[in-house]
Order: structure tokens, then sequence, then C-alpha cells
């Protein structure tokens, strides 16, 4: 754990010992804090995320429960536990289906195919991209839609079919050179 990571969830604590009202805000803040513990301890990362879960359900936030869901996936993934975080992410994706979130919708799908991928199902992986990158290319998200690009490029390339891989790595570079950003790869969204 970085000092910068300890910082940040630190301060999201301060933040949230300070804001007790039961309201979107704390929602928020609680699953700031879901999404830091990822990477710091996602034991309490899960249990944070259904605090959040309860508050979401508790206000009749929809969207706010989704993106719960969503973070709550995250962890049990930090925690190599993939079918509980495709769990969460089917909730998360059935609850943004639902209310015509298309962002969200997109973003659970390249996240189903990461833990496609993470099993080495590779074509199922490739599948879930590839739902996710027509919607983003749809929003016309060039970011988001480079991003998934580099995924369906890392999939390619471990099932052996180089030329598309480097047709799929190809096409993101060309979208983040156009956008100046050479800090951003595959991977989440």
């Amino acid at each position: 754990i970085t000092n910068a990571q300890q910082k940040t969830l630190d301060s999201l604590l301060r933040v949230l010992s300070i804001h007790s009202r039961q309201d979107t805000t704390r929602i928020d803040v609680l699953n700031d804090i879901v999404y830091a513990y990822h990477t710091i301890d996602p034991d309490k990362g899960l249990e944070t995320a259904d605090e959040a879960i309860a508050l979401a359900r508790q206000i009749n936030n929809a969207a706010r429960l989704a993106f719960s869901y969503a973070n709550k996936g995250v962890n049990y993934w930090a925690k190599g536990q993939d079918s509980l975080a495709m769990e969460m992410y089917k909730k998360a994706l059935k609850i943004h289906e639902a209310a015509g979130n298309a962002s969200g919708v997109g973003r659970m799908y390249n996240n189903i195919g990461i833990l496609y991928f993470n099993t080495s199902d590779y074509y199922n992986a490739i599948t879930y991209h590839q739902k996710g990158l027509d919607i983003f290319i749809d929003l016309k998200d060039s970011l988001r839609a480079a991003t998934i690009l580099s995924n369906i490029g890392v999939a390619y390339q471990y099932v052996s079919d180089y030329p598309k891989a480097l047709d799929y790595f190809f096409k993101a570079l060309t979208i983040y050179e156009a956008k100046g950003d050479f800090n951003t790869y595959g991977t989440g969204i």
C-alpha cells in the first residue's frame, strides 16, 4: 500500500465520519471508500460495500445501488473471487439496463469481459468486450472505447490471433494519440 493510497483512504474516512446524514452524498463517499479498499484491504471493501448497498436500497436510489454492486464486484475481483465478482457485475448490469444507462451497461460488459479473460475464456471475453465497445462507440466515448479496444487486443493475443490483436492495439493507440492520453491502458473502466 502506497502512502498516497492510504492518504486518499484516510481522507475519505474523515469525510464519512463528518457526514452522518443517510443520503446520496454518504453513498457516494462509501462507494469511493469501497473502491479505494480494493487495492488495500478488499475484505474491508466488501464490508463497506454492504453498507453502501443497504443505504442505496433504503433511499431507493437505483443508480447508486448499481454502482455499489459494481464496486463490491471490484473487491471480489481483487480477492480473486471471480464468480462472486461476476454475480455483482450482473446485478449492476441488470439495474443499468432497466434504467437505460448505456454507459453503465458498457462498463459492466467490459468488466464481465475481464472476468472471462481471467478464467481463460478468451472468446467470451471478446464477446463481452465487443458489446461494451459498441456502446461506447455509439456514445462517442473514445477513451473508454480505446480501453476496450486494448482489452480485446490482449484477448486476441492470448488466442494467438496476432493480426487481430495488432489491429485492435493500433486502433486504441490511434485514439490515445488523438486525445494526447498516453497514461490510459486497458482493463476496467
